[in-house]
C-alpha cells in the first residue's frame, strides 16, 4: 500500500509546522525509493535541540516512538548500542531520530 503525504501541496514550512508533537504518522523507509511504510509512530519532538541517544536530532528530523511497526527489520537511520532496527526500538520502547522527509501524515 502505498501513502501519500496530504501537506504535498504546502510549502515545507507549513509542512513541518503541521506535524505537531503527539501527532500520530507514518514513517516511510529512508532507503530509496523510500515508499514503503515502515511503521506508525508518535511525534515526541521537531525541536532541533532534541535528544536521541545523547545527540541533537538536528533539523533535518524528527524524535519519534514506534507504536506499530510495519517493517521489523528496517534499518534505523541513527542507530545506537542497544537497538538498530525498527523492531529493536519498539520492544525496548525507546525514541529514535527519524528524516522529517520521511514521515507522512496519518
Amino acid at each position: 500500500m502505498d501513502y501519500v503525504c496530504t501537506s504535498i501541496f504546502l510549502s515545507v514550512s507549513d509542512f513541518i509546522r503541521s506535524m505537531q508533537d503527539g501527532s500520530t504518522v507514518i514513517l516511510k523507509s529512508a532507503n530509496y525509493p523510500n515508499k514503503a511504510a515502515v511503521a506508525y509512530a508518535t511525534i515526541l519532538s521537531s525541536s532541533p535541540k532534541a535528544n536521541v541517544g545523547g545527540v541533537e536530532i538536528g533539523k533535518q528530523f524528527y524524535k519519534v516512538r514506534i507504536n506499530h511497526p510495519i517493517i521489523q527489520d528496517e534499518p534505523l537511520v541513527r542507530p545506537t548500542s542497544g537497538y538498530k532496527k525498527i523492531g529493536d526500538a519498539h520492544a525496548k520502547g525507546a525514541p529514535i531520530a527519524w528524516p522529517l522527509i520521511c514521515v507522512c501524515c496519518n
